[in-house]
């Protein structure tokens, strides 16, 4: 089942979002549906006392903190 919503994004939101859409090859729906589940995990995955880090190449982790 789905349902269509409708939002107001600010013009930079909307930008980011088609450029992750074209990057990807997917339409704009499905770049925000996987948006709304990242966040999701992210989220329970902090709540649940994980912590999430950043590791790039020859560079020390960092810890990356969501409020």
């Amino acid at each position: 089942m789905s349902t269509k919503f409708t939002v107001n994004l600010p013009d930079d939101t909307v930008s980011a979002l088609r450029h992750i859409a074209e990057q990807r090859g997917i339409t704009m729906t499905e770049a925000l549906r996987q948006a709304i589940a990242s966040e999701q995990f992210l989220q329970e995955e902090i709540q649940q006392g994980s912590k999430i880090l950043i590791e790039k190449p020859g560079e020390p982790r960092s810890r990356l903190v969501f409020r």
